[in-house]
Formats: structure tokens, C-alpha cells, sequence
């Protein structure tokens, strides 16, 4: 592609697009609602206008799905309405054109950065969270939950790093912020724990999916929540696990969820960077 440099852009153009044959009329602005990093707000920005695919007719054509460009173009209409949470990576659509949805997604990137710092809260006392530390500060051993302060959305990645550890600890997601002592035996409780221990829905499957170690002190997790699946790539190991089928119900409702229980535990989240990211994809 070109640049275009030394033309003035009015963001409230109108364009008209031809997508899968099927004419489109947005403002310019609209498109460029896009994050700004993304390749969806580059294509509408201007400095490639001389450069885009065009029709016989001269509108920007757009090899797409009709269906699938209307339902992200909706999503940027509604930010123009009061901006959508960060969160809010899910875009519905017929169950036949899922797989073309979330594929346009990932290629215009129209959520932006998946990085984000993710910030954790206790659930009951004795647990003592700062900078995103989180220890077992409790007098007895006993099971502690803690989740993120805030949903998390597909797409999401955060990193779990454990400082100290006597015996037990559980790392994964769950979709209440109601939380009981044994939390990872609730459903919605997806995850792995100590001693090779695999919860789906909140039961025990054992070893599933080749997980069958032992969390570690020194121990470094990343962790990637998907449509679908919750992958987690084990530094220590480097290997790849998954946990499959989530419920579709429940896309908006995830908590990053950590369970501890020994006196002087500690884990702490964080976010990955770039290249530990890319570990899982």
C-alpha cells in the first residue's frame, strides 16, 4: 500500500462500500471509532484511500460476509453511544458465521490490545492483596479465593507467577463473584490445581489434557481466555493446556480466579508481555 500524504480527510465523509455485494453507507468517523492501533482504523483513516480494493463502480470493496461487517460496524455505532467496556470482546451473531466473525476480529483488530493489567480483590478475610500480591495472611491453613476486580473479556491474557507455596494451589476462571472457601469445586470453576488436579464446571477430572504435576514455587503460568477454551502455557514445563468447552452462556461473566491455601502463600498476576503471549497464540 501507498500512503496518501497532503489531502485533507474530513472524518464525517460519507463512504459507501460494496462488502460481499452488498452496499454499505458509514461516515468515515464511524470506521475510525476503531482503536487506533488497529488495522481496521489505518484502512479508513485516509492515507491509503488511493490505495484500497475498489468495485467497477469505484466503492471500497470489502470481501466480507455482509452479516459479519454489519455486526461490527453495530459494535462501533454503539460506542458512539457511551463507549463500551474493554471488556466486552463478544460479538453475536448466526452460529454459521462465528468462525468468520471472530477471524475478522483478530485480522482488523477491533478491540485493540489484549494486554491489559488485570487487578485482583479478595473474597473473604485474611487474604491481603497489594500491587497485585496476593497472600495468605490468615492465621490456619484453609482454602482462599480471590478473582479479578472485573470481568475479563475472550481474548484477554493475563500471567500468574507463584512466590511461595506449601502444598495447594488452584489458577484458572469462574463466573461468579459469590465465592465459597473450596471455590474451584463450584460450577463455572474452570481450571488446574495442585497434584495434577483438573476442574471443569467445578469437578475433578484428573489428569485431563496431560496436566498431571504439581504447581511450584517459581512457577510462571500465562493464561489466555478464548471463546471456546482457557489455555495456559506452563513456562516450567513449557507445555500447552486446554480446557474446553466453556459455556457460550457465560462469555461476559468471567473472573480471573486463584485459590490458595497455606499460611504465607503467595501469588501474584500480572500482565504478559508481548512475547509470553505469544506463547499460547
Amino acid at each position: 500500500l501507498t500512503m496518501k500524504f497532503g489531502t485533507d480527510i474530513v472524518k464525517d465523509d460519507i463512504l459507501e462500500l460494496n462488502v460481499g455485494g452488498e452496499s454499505f453507507m458509514v461516515r468515515r468517523s464511524t470506521m475510525l471509532l476503531a482503536p487506533e492501533d488497529s488495522h481496521l482504523h489505518a484502512m479508513f483513516s485516509g492515507r491509503w484511500d488511493d490505495s484500497l480494493l475498489r468495485d467497477a463502480q469505484g466503492k471500497i470493496f470489502l470481501d466480507i460476509t455482509p452479516c459479519v461487517f454489519g455486526a461490527v460496524l453495530s459494535y462501533l455505532r454503539a460506542t458512539q453511544l457511551g463507549q463500551p467496556s474493554r471488556n466486552r470482546r463478544i460479538l453475536r451473531i448466526q452460529p454459521q458465521y462465528e468462525e468468520e466473525l471472530r477471524a475478522v476480529c483478530d485480522y482488523f483488530n477491533i478491540f485493540g490490545s489484549h494486554l491489559y493489567p488485570i487487578f485482583m480483590k479478595p473474597v473473604c478475610g485474611g487474604i491481603d492483596v497489594q500491587d497485585n500480591v496476593i497472600t495468605h495472611a490468615r492465621k490456619i491453613d484453609g482454602f482462599s479465593p480471590v478473582i479479578s476486580l472485573e470481568n475479563i473479556g475472550v481474548g484477554s491474557y493475563w500471567k500468574v507467577k507463584i512466590i511461595s507455596l506449601k502444598f495447594f494451589l488452584f489458577a484458572g476462571i469462574i463466573a461468579t463473584d459469590d465465592l465459597e472457601g473450596e471455590s474451584y469445586t463450584m460450577p463455572s470453576s474452570f481450571g488446574w490445581a495442585s497434584k495434577g488436579f483438573v476442574y471443569s464446571d467445578g469437578q475433578m477430572r484428573g489428569s485431563v489434557g496431560g496436566w498431571n504435576r504439581s504447581w511450584k514455587a517459581g512457577d510462571e503460568a500465562i493464561f489466555k481466555l478464548e471463546q471456546k477454551n482457557l489455555k495456559m502455557y506452563h513456562k516450567r514445563c513449557k507445555c500447552l493446556f486446554t480446557s474446553t468447552s466453556l459455556p457460550a452462556s457465560l462469555d461476559e461473566s468471567w473472573r480471573v480466579h486463584i485459590n490458595l491455601h497455606g499460611i504465607g502463600d503467595q501469588v501474584q498476576t500480572m500482565m504478559p508481555t508481548q512475547q509470553e503471549a505469544d506463547l499460547i497464540g
